[in-house]
């Protein structure tokens, strides 16, 4: 097993070094930031793995057993290994055309519209405004204060922060899209950057600021900015603040670090973390001895199509996925709960669609980029290279607000295209006459 460990580190890390090679040679396909975000949730853990061990999972006996049994581990060995393969050939084919590059960089000139303009200057205060209508604003003066009071403030606390994470999503986007709008880079930088770390501080959740990282980066690299040995400096300085950030979280918000903390405590947080090895291994888990994490399957599919009708209206509506994982883990029913453990995307369809779903999750997310690379204007570009990078990282109600204005702004930006492409052939002298 350990040899086949080797293995499939070698060839994980030569797939991401060939992407990081197609990116600074010029290529944008989404797909190529999905093969290194690939690397990082799955071959990290497995070097990890080789070196320390698996972590306890104390508190999560489900996963402890799944991460234990000797079949699950060879089917996620296989498994992870077989992933860049059917992602990489469903999002690039030959009837893939991505937005040149030069087009790319000349859009980036005139990103937003006159009229979108103030809309998006409005929508980097909507977190600022959401707070100051919460019943207690005065929490969030303490950073995530919502993880770690989850069973002390009051249920209306708990459900405003709702709309306050909504409203810094939002600010999120409002400020990564601003930031490279207009000829001068540097000066929209820092007009932009006070609104997104507020935003960030008061969602309260590390991917917000993942989130707006690269949105910035996308911006810094479509302008030039990020070339050669200044993109390695780049990668190098984003992960040092990126780590001691996330340390900076777990101590302040998880009260997990220092000289107190249990070392494997920490270790079993990083893991968890930085890893999704531990959600597929637990999926593949509950196939193999006939146990569904989702029951009945398809109900986090039907929560997602109903998220916004409220409970009160429904009270049967299903429960998020992240639900059904977490509650699996622990070994309880499925019930509301005010904290999820992160899952991704190739876990998620494994619960959802049995084993058919190793295969349709790597395709799904394969397709969801060839759509992404197709979109011609480069805010839905944008738009969909985050929901590829954020489905891989999170579950989808997390992102519901991100991925319903790039679908929406899809659709109607095919619509339009194919209705002018309509008047033009319909206007054209060669098929005016007989």
């Amino acid at each position: 097993m350990d040899l086949l460990r080797v293995v499939v580190l070698a060839w994980l890390t030569a797939i991401a070094l060939w992407a990081v090679f197609r990116l600074l040679r010029g290529a944008r396909q989404c797909v190529l930031f999905c093969l290194i975000l690939h690397w990082l949730f799955s071959a990290t853990p497995l070097w990890l793995q080789m070196c320390y061990g698996d972590p306890e999972f104390r508190d999560f006996p489900n996963i402890f057993r799944a991460c234990g049994d000797p079949t699950t581990e060879l089917i996620y060995l296989l498994y992870i290994a077989f992933i860049p393969i059917p992602l990489y050939l469903a999002a690039v084919s030959r009837g893939t055309t991505p937005l040149p590059w030069a087009d790319l960089r000349a859009q980036q000139q005139m990103l937003v519209s006159p009229k979108l303009r103030p809309w998006l200057i409005a929508g980097q205060s909507l977190p600022l405004i959401a707070v100051l209508l919460s019943p207690q604003p005065e929490l969030y003066l303490s950073y995530g204060f919502i993880t770690g009071a989850l069973d002390t403030v009051s249920a209306e606390v708990r459900d405003h922060h709702g709309v306050v994470a909504l409203a810094a999503l939002i600010a999120l986007v409002c400020a990564g899209v601003l930031a490279g709008d207009g000829p001068s880079l540097t000066r929209n930088m820092l007009r932009t950057l006070p609104w997104g770390l507020l935003a960030a501080y008061l969602g309260g959740k590390r991917h917000h600021l993942a989130i707006y990282i690269t949105l910035v980066t996308w911006q810094l690299w479509t302008r030039g900015a990020l070339r050669g040995a200044r993109s390695l400096i780049y990668g190098v300085i984003l992960a040092v603040v990126f780590s001691a950030y996330t340390l900076m979280y777990q101590s302040m918000v998880r009260g997990i670090g220092g000289e107190t903390s249990d070392p494997k405590l920490v270790y079993e947080n990083m893991r968890m973390d930085y890893g999704r090895d531990h959600t597929i291994k637990t999926a593949i888990y509950a196939e193999l001895k006939g146990e569904r994490i989702v029951d009945p399957r398809y109900a986090a599919l039907e929560f997602d199509l109903l998220m916004y009708v409220p409970r009160a209206w429904m009270p049967s509506k299903p429960y998020p996925y992240g639900v059904y994982f977490t509650c699996y883990a622990v070994e309880t029913p499925p019930k509301i709960l005010h904290w999820v453990l992160t899952t991704t995307i190739f876990d998620e369809a494994i619960a959802t669609f049995g084993w058919f779903g190793l295969i349709l999750g790597p395709v799904a997310l394969g397709l969801i980029c060839r759509l992404a690379d197709t979109n011609r204007n480069v805010l839905l570009r944008i738009f969909g290279l985050l929901t590829c990078v954020m489905l891989m990282a999170v579950q989808l109600s997390a992102i519901m607000p991100l991925v319903l204005v790039w679908v929406g702004g899809t659709l109607y930006e095919r619509l339009h295209r194919n209705l002018t492409l309509s008047r033009s052939l319909t206007r054209s002298p060669h098929l005016g006459a007989s």
